[in-house]
């Protein structure tokens, strides 16, 4: 069986046609869940439409789900992705959550970790840990990392930060 990780949750209903909004983490507003496979409560569904709407705030449409009687039964439920739905939802670099705790590998072959990360407007700063304890902040961008569609690499000598 493969990893799950949360990616949202399911709020109130919006509308009558079975939309919901949706609390996504920040790095994921980016992404495309157009078609994408979620599960909710032990069930499947495929994601019919995603989008902003006021202030930041996003809606969700499930297939399969067209009233409002139907998504309320849903709220306040978490929506789950499997490792291989986030790799599909093709980036350079996959969604940092999914490597959290994991060892990153580096042209120093060093043992670090990535600790936790911190999304800002436009740039993702990923705090990785050795295991002398020292921590790094390195932006996650393509020029420090690359993913081979299992592991991620960090590019660039530790020295330099």
């Amino acid at each position: 069986m493969t990893k799950k990780f949360i990616v949202g949750k399911l709020g109130k209903p919006h509308g009558l046609k079975g939309y919901a909004y949706i609390h996504l983490n920040e790095y994921l507003k980016r992404y495309d869940f157009k078609d994408i496979e979620i599960e909710i409560n032990k069930e499947c569904f495929s994601i019919e439409e995603l989008k902003n709407h006021l202030k930041d705030r996003h809606l969700i449409k499930l297939y399969k789900i067209n009233s409002i009687e139907e998504i309320k039964e849903k709220r306040d439920s978490y929506i789950y992705l499997d490792f291989n739905s986030i790799i599909k939802m093709k980036h350079d670099l996959p969604w940092p959550e999914i490597f959290l705790g994991e060892r990153i590998k580096n042209i120093d072959n060093l043992e670090i970790f990535l600790s936790k990360y911190k999304v800002y407007n436009s740039n993702t700063v990923l705090e990785l840990t050795s295991n002398s304890s020292k921590s790094y902040m390195i932006p996650y961008v393509t020029q420090n990392f690359k993913f081979d569609g299992k592991h991620l690499y960090l590019n660039e000598n530790l020295a330099i930060y």
